[in-house]
């Protein structure tokens, strides 16, 4: 199976995409080696012949610009995309009980978030009404030990037990959504 993962240099992106290379062909997307989700032509790097397509890298609007360009393209194959939300999508409140949170980028990543899990599940639904191949799954975790929240003093994941989660997704036929916490 080829796998296409963006923000494969660092954190979650990083642990699976380290997870998943030894069983299958993996191809990452990244600033560090020239890709940048922001540019609407980065949609064209994701190509046809992969069979899943993991939309990890997080820029304001562009994870679910980018969600909504490869569902265009890939709703009548047999393909997957697996998408990387957040706990504060289904949970607000929980920005609120860390420590150190606060201010207009959370707000910002916490509506960003929010909106890109509302147009995965209108996606999904449109997938099921249809009867689409397109498998679509969302993964929503909690506070993860990355860079975003690096100065973060409270509990985090660690980012492999996040790749195990994504990687649960994709070999779970049956598997549309799952928090980790």
């Amino acid at each position: 199976m080829k796998i296409a993962i963006t923000g494969h240099a660092n954190g979650i992106g990083y642990e699976t995409f380290n997870l998943l290379k030894h069983t299958h062909d993996c191809v990452g997307f990244d600033l560090k080696n020239g890709y940048n989700i922001c540019d609407t032509t980065f949609d064209d790097a994701i190509t046809d012949d992969c069979d899943v397509f993991i939309n990890n890298a997080y820029h304001q609007d562009h994870q679910e610009r980018i969600l909504i360009a490869m569902y265009s393209r890939w709703r009548d194959h047999k393909k997957m995309i697996v998408n990387i939300g957040a706990m504060v999508a289904i949970h607000p409140q929980t920005f609120e009980t860390i420590d150190g949170l606060h201010g207009d980028y959370t707000r910002k990543y916490m509506e960003d978030k929010i909106s890109f899990m509302h147009t995965h599940r209108r996606l999904a639904y449109e997938c099921w009404l249809n009867k689409y191949s397109l498998q679509l799954k969302m993964l929503f975790p909690g506070a993860t030990d990355t860079e975003l929240l690096k100065n973060l003093d409270s509990e985090k994941a660690h980012p492999k037990d996040v790749a195990l989660a994504v990687k649960q997704l994709i070999d779970h036929e049956n598997y549309q959504e799952l928090v980790v916490w």
